[in-house]
């Protein structure tokens, strides 16, 4: 679940479910309410140092409102005279014809290459064959260092020879058809060559 830290997180939130499909009434994202105190923290573990709770102008505000026995989350949703506020909410909160969606946060980087890998999944850099949302590259037995058909963390001359070689249509043992449509072309050798180099850097 997405942590909201700063403003700027908060904005690019917004900025989601403003533009999602159906303009969503609202979405949980990751804080919770500590037991039955006025206390919230992230699901991390992490104290609430910056929030964006709606004020007493807010329909049914000021929110946090606190009302439950525990257990409440926290939720993005849109509230007359306010727009987008926080406001806790029972995790299986729901509104007759509303749309209520998670907010979740990506942060794996299985390649460590900097990037966050849904993204990279997203923008068809890194393939997803299975799609369970890890690249095919981070699964067991894999290489995540695209380019690296020998496996000695680095792309070099020696990956590209075996690229040119292999070129065409896979066999069973072709290793260079990097984005796995069943050719050794143009596709492979252009991402090969993108990653030349030491691998991650």
């Amino acid at each position: 679940m997405a942590t909201l830290t700063s403003s700027e997180e908060n904005e690019f939130a917004i900025s989601l479910l403003s533009g999602a499909a159906g303009e969503p009434n609202g979405a949980h994202f990751g804080l919770r309410r500590v037991g039955n105190t006025t206390a919230w923290q992230w699901v991390g573990g992490q104290t609430l140092t910056w929030n964006f709770w709606g004020s007493s102008s807010c329909f049914n505000g000021p929110y946090p409102n606190n009302l439950g026995v525990g257990g409440e989350m926290g939720a993005m949703l849109y509230k007359q005279n306010c727009g987008w506020v926080w406001d806790d909410a029972w995790p299986s909160y729901n509104v007759s014809e509303s749309t209520i969606m998670l907010l979740i946060e990506w942060s794996a980087d299985c390649n460590q290459d900097g990037i966050v890998d849904y993204g990279q999944i997203l923008n068809g850099q890194l393939p997803d064959t299975n799609t369970n949302n890890i690249p095919d590259c981070c699964e067991p037995g894999n290489n995540c260092c695209l380019g690296d058909i020998y496996v000695n963390h680095i792309v070099d001359g020696g990956d590209l020879g075996v690229l040119l070689s292999e070129w065409g249509v896979v066999t069973p043992t072709t290793r260079s058809d990097l984005n796995q449509d069943g050719f050794v072309d143009g596709a492979d050798l252009g991402r090969l060559l993108a990653n030349w180099g030491p691998c991650g850097g």
